[in-house]
């Protein structure tokens, strides 16, 4: 009976900690340095998956296209490996590795005012900041992640249109952060790049 209970607790636990898709600061200071380089390890090989599994996607859609509509196939296969090029660039971890990510995130989520921000959208945040993004522009990004994510597209053509500023670091950096954390569909600079 003991055996059967902590089995069902620790089912509980695991489903809480390591199944929740929304996990958050709190949630990052509760886990081990070590669990923590691991928890980020097991995102970049899931991040590495989807890559592999987009490339093959869009490469066949390309393709498919292009043949449905009397291309050359080769055509759409070329525009589907620039489109995962683009694709992989926002989600890439390119030169960073776990541990130095777990420490930026440990940095960011001292902050109490960053802690609700999920753990998806900080690794992001700490990503441009490793890179060496301004701190304007880095500010700007932990401001549009607190705001209700089906807002977040307005608030960042409002940002486009109206600084200047924010638009040229967004061309240079916004690119490195997923559309799915940013909300930003509306993007000038979303026309592939070579």
């Amino acid at each position: 009976m003991k055996k059967f209970i902590f089995l069902i607790l620790l089912i509980l636990l695991i489903n809480k900690y390591c199944f929740c898709l929304e996990m958050n600061g709190s949630h990052w200071r509760l886990l081990s340095e070590e669990a923590k380089v691991a928890w980020l390890a097991g995102f970049a090989d899931a991040i590495s998956i989807i890559s592999n599994e987009n490339q093959i996607f869009l490469s066949f859609l390309g393709m498919s296209i292009e043949t449905k509509y009397g291309g050359v196939p080769e055509d759409g296969y070329s525009k589907g490996n620039q489109m995962n090029k683009l694709f992989n660039k926002r989600i890439s971890w390119a030169n960073l590795n776990c541990e130095d990510l777990a420490s930026g995130l440990n940095k960011f989520y001292k902050n109490s005012q960053n802690r609700n921000i999920t753990i998806k959208e900080a690794i992001y945040i700490v990503k441009v900041k490793l890179m060496g993004a301004p701190q304007e522009f880095i500010q700007e990004q932990i401001r549009i992640v607190k705001i209700y994510y089906k807002e977040r597209n307005e608030e960042q053509i409002s940002l486009w249109e109206n600084n200047y500023e924010y638009k040229k670091a967004w061309e240079r950096w916004g690119k490195y952060i997923p559309i799915s954390i940013s909300r930003a569909f509306y993007q000038p600079m979303l026309k592939l790049e070579e």
